[in-house]
C-alpha cells in the first residue's frame, strides 16, 4: 500500500515540478463583456523558493535559517498527508503557495528570533490554507502541530480568521488581487540574501582609575 502511494506521490510531484499555468477569471471593465482569463506561468519549486526567501528576509534576526528549511516544512506536511492517505493528490502547487504567502506576509513578525517560532507560525498558515483550499473535508492536526500546547496553535488560527478572512475569500474571487499577491511573492526570486547571525550589541564601559 505504501509503495503504491509512494509511486503516486512521485508521479504527482514530477508533474508539479513542471511549469504550471495558474488561471483566474478577471473582471472585465465592461460588465457586458465576457470575463478574460489571467494566466500566470510559474513553477511550484520557484514559488516555494520565493516563499522561503521572503521568510528568511522577514525573520532576519533568526540565525541559521535558510529558504530551503521553509520549503522542507511545507513539503514534509504535504508528503505526510499523501503517504497517510489523507489526500489523493499533492496540495502544494503554485496557487496554494501564493495563498500561504498571503497569510505568512501578515502573520510572521520581524521580531521573531527562533526557528521554532517561525516554523510554528508557518505551519499554522499552512493549516489554514489547507482548510480553505484543500480538496478534503478535513485534515489531521498532527502534521501541522510541533508544539506541546495546542492553545497557542488554535489562538493563531483564530487570529488568522479574524484578520484575513476577507482576503482569503477575495483571493479566490478577484483575479487582480491574486495577481498582485503573486507578483509580490515573485519579487523574492532574486539571489538569496545571507544575513549574519543576529546578536544584540552591548556598549562596553571602561573605567579609568
Amino acid at each position: 500500500m505504501i509503495g503504491i502511494k509512494g509511486e503516486k506521490e512521485n508521479k504527482v510531484q514530477a508533474a508539479q515540478n513542471n511549469k504550471t499555468d495558474v488561471t483566474r477569471d478577471a473582471k472585465p471593465a465592461n460588465p457586458a463583456a465576457p470575463p478574460r482569463k489571467v494566466v500566470i506561468q510559474a513553477s511550484t519549486p520557484e514559488l516555494l523558493r520565493c516563499l522561503g526567501e521572503f521568510i528568511c528576509r522577514r525573520c532576519h534576526r533568526v540565525p541559521n535559517m535558510e529558504p530551503s528549511d521553509v520549503v522542507a516544512w511545507l513539503r514534509g506536511v504535504d508528503r505526510s498527508l499523501l503517504l497517510q492517505g489523507w489526500q489523493d493528490i499533492t496540495f502544494i502547487m503554485p496557487s496554494s503557495v501564493v495563498f500561504v504567502y498571503m497569510l505568512c506576509r501578515e502573520m510572521v513578525p520581524e521580531s521573531t528570533t527562533s526557528v521554532f517560532e517561525v516554523q510554528c507560525i508557518v505551519l499554522t498558515c499552512l493549516y489554514m490554507s489547507y482548510s480553505y483550499m484543500g480538496n478534503e473535508i478535513s485534515y489531521p492536526l498532527r502534521p501541522f502541530l510541533i508544539e506541546h500546547e495546542r492553545y497557542a496553535f488554535w489562538n493563531r488560527c483564530c487570529k488568522i480568521m479574524d484578520r484575513l478572512s476577507g482576503k482569503m475569500l477575495r483571493i479566490n474571487n478577484d483575479a487582480q488581487f491574486f495577481t498582485s499577491v503573486f507578483r509580490d511573492l515573485k519579487a523574492y526570486s532574486g539571489p538569496t540574501v545571507h544575513h549574519p547571525p543576529y546578536c544584540t550589541s552591548t556598549n562596553s564601559i571602561t573605567s579609568i582609575s
